[in-house]
This record gives structure tokens, C-alpha cells and sequence, in this order.
């Protein structure tokens, strides 16, 4: 499932107030673009303190395509697809393995 259209339940203002460009739903949660120094970011689950991970893109181009092809389910490889780095939430029960 790619990103949802944009209905009437969808009030995008709010998140183009913030300067996210094209919000939209994706899984259950707001998706945006925004523009960085040297790249493109795809922030995710977006909320009114921010957002939860953030995928940077060379071109605007192909963080628009992520976006309209992403299901919400799986992060971006870098290196493909124009990816270029990550900044990913871990959740609070998170444990890194240590060697």
C-alpha cells in the first residue's frame, strides 16, 4: 500500500504551517517532505512536537518518489535509490547488541 491520497479527513494545513511540503498519510502516519542543507528528508510520523525518523534523499525528486511508492513498513536502503543517509527512533525497549 503506497501513500494514501489526500482526503477530506486529511487536514494537511497544519503540517504545510510547520513547512512540510506534500504531508500525507502513509500506514497510519503523517509523512512529509522538507528541505535540508545538502539534501531532501522524508520526515515520518509527524506530530505536533516533530517528527519520529527521517530519511535524506540527494534530489527532491527522489524523495517525492519514496514518498508516493513508500508503504510505511520498511526503511530506505542507503546507497539506493538516491538514499543518502538515515536518522532513525529507536523505541524505549530497544537493546544494542554489544560484543
Amino acid at each position: 500500500m503506497a501513500a494514501e491520497a489526500i482526503t477530506d479527513d486529511f487536514d494537511t494545513q497544519p503540517y504545510e504551517d510547520k513547512g512540510y511540503i506534500m504531508p500525507t498519510m502513509v500506514n497510519g502516519m503523517v509523512c512529509g517532505l522538507t528541505p535540508l542543507v545538502f539534501t531532501w528528508g522524508v520526515c515520518t510520523g509527524i506530530d505536533e512536537t516533530g517528527y519520529r525518523n527521517r530519511f535524506c534523499f540527494e534530489t527532491l525528486l527522489d524523495a517525492i518518489s519514496f514518498l508516493t511508492e513508500w508503504d510505511g513498513l520498511a526503511a530506505p536502503t542507503v546507497g539506493e535509490d538516491g538514499c543518502v543517509a538515515l536518522r532513525v527512533q529507536y523505541p524505549e525497549d530497544f537493546q544494542q547488541i554489544t560484543r
